[in-house]
Formats: structure tokens, C-alpha cells, sequence
């Protein structure tokens, strides 16, 4: 059983090495209370990691200070270049370099041995894990900005077929009876009201959209009720539901509720 375990040796080092370097930051960060030295880790491990995230930190500064009319210090500049460019050298050449020369050395087990190739390996393993958690991350927040901005547009574009659909109905409001309009009521006879399917605008069979009127209209007033169609999620249903009440004695003619 030792024989086998042999060749994995190196690499269960390099994970305890790794779980050894995240107790500590949960010791001195959580446990301890020392922010300085919890500060220095994640700064260590950041900057030799994910070198793009002192471009991120330095691109963000430099253009909060331009939006404000300040000069972004050259002394700042000069400091965060030379701190991207060591953590790119560490990261993209040194590491490799360590990591390489560890299975360049000579033993008789044919495998990878000695103090540098602990480091490339452990800072190789560090930065898969969080770049993975990186990426991950960054593709959750894209995907649910989608989903928002494209719920926020078919909410608009809701909105705008219920306008149409108050315009139209406000028109039947004023039009005189002659003309087929209302003349000032939305009563067509003592029991009959404004259909929607009567406006132009008002499509029954609209593939994404549902339109009805809340409860019986007055003389001067109708409510109408609009959701967005296919949503299976009866709480997230609710929250795309509009109500526009359609006021054609205002000068807003409608408005929402």
C-alpha cells in the first residue's frame, strides 16, 4: 500500500501545504483579528495569482479620479505596474519554471522533488481553483444580467402594448356614437361595456402578453390587468403583473398603477 501511495506523495504535500495557507487566512482574518496580516495574504495571493486584479483595482481608481476632475498620482501608475508586471513574471514564468525544474531533478523515484517545485505547484494548483471560481463567478453574474435585462425588457415592451391598448380605449371614450365611439362612457348599453377585443390595438392570440379588465368599469374609468404568459413560477408570475387604469377625462388619459 506504501508503494502506491509513494508517487501521490508530492501532491498530498502540495494540498496540505494549500489547506495549511487557508487556515491561516481564516486564523489571522476570522479567529485572531489581525487584518493587517489576513490583508498581506489576500493581497499576496491576489497579486501573485491574479495579477488582472491590480490592472481591475488600478483602471477602476484611475477612472473614478478622471470622472472627478483628479489626477490619477504617476507615483500610483508606476506602483501597480510594477506590482502587475512581478505577478505576472511570477505566475506566468517563475511558476512554470519551478514546476518544471521539480521533475527535472534527479531521483531515484522519478518524481517531482525539491523546495521550487512545492512552490510552482502549489501557487499552479491556487490559481486553477481560483481562476475556475473566478470565471464561474463572473459567468453567474453575466447570466443573471441577462435574465434581468431581458425580464426588464419584455416588462417595457408589456407596458408599451398596454399604452397602446389605454390609447385606443381612451379614443372609444371620446369618439361620439356616431362614429362608434363611447361618447364619454365606456357603457355601450346599461349592461354592456368596452370589449377589448373591439380595439385595434388588442391582439387576443399575443404570444407573450395577456391582457383583462378588472372588474366592471365606470362611466369614466376602466382598469386593465396585464401579465406576461409562460411563466411557470406562480411567485415570479405575481411580480410581472401591471395595472394600468385608463382615465380619459385626466390629461394623462392613463396611468399606472
Amino acid at each position: 500500500m506504501n508503494e502506491k501511495i509513494k508517487p501521490a506523495l508530492p501532491w498530498i504535500n502540495v494540498c496540505l501545504i494549500i489547506i495549511v495557507l487557508i487556515s491561516s487566512q481564516y486564523l489571522f482574518s476570522s479567529v485572531l483579528n489581525l487584518r493587517s496580516v489576513s490583508q498581506w495574504f489576500s493581497t499576496g495571493f491576489n497579486l501573485t495569482i491574479l495579477p488582472g486584479m491590480e490592472i481591475l483595482r488600478s483602471t477602476t481608481i484611475e477612472s473614478i479620479d478622471w470622472f472627478g476632475g483628479n489626477e490619477y498620482p504617476y507615483s500610483e501608475f508606476v506602483k501597480s505596474a510594477a506590482v502587475t508586471a512581478a505577478g505576472v513574471i511570477a505566475l506566468f514564468i517563475l511558476t512554470p519554471w519551478f514546476f518544471i525544474r521539480g521533475f527535472m531533478s534527479k531521483n531515484s523515484e522519478h518524481r517531482p522533488s525539491g523546495l521550487m517545485w512545492y512552490v510552482g505547484a502549489t501557487i499552479l494548483i491556487i490559481g486553477i481553483c481560483l481562476s475556475t471560481f473566478h470565471v464561474v463567478q463572473v459567468s453567474m453574474v453575466f447570466s443573471d444580467s441577462q435574465e434581468r435585462m431581458l425580464a426588464s425588457q419584455t416588462t417595457d415592451e408589456l407596458r408599451t402594448y398596454m399604452m397602446s391598448v389605454a390609447f385606443d380605449a381612451s379614443e372609444w371614450w371620446i369618439l361620439p356614437e356616431e362614429t362608434g365611439g363611447g361618447n364619454g362612457s365606456f357603457f355601450i348599453t346599461e349592461d354592456d361595456t368596452l370589449a377589448l377585443s373591439s380595439l385595434s390595438s388588442y391582439d387576443p392570440d399575443h404570444s407573450d402578453f395577456e391582457l383583462s379588465v378588472e372588474d366592471t368599469p365606470s362611466d369614466s374609468t376602466m382598469i386593465i390587468k396585464g401579465s406576461i404568459v409562460e411563466k411557470h413560477d406562480t411567485e415570479e408570475e405575481s411580480e410581472q403583473k401591471i395595472t394600468l387604469k385608463i382615465t380619459p377625462t385626466e390629461d394623462s388619459l392613463f396611468k399606472f398603477l
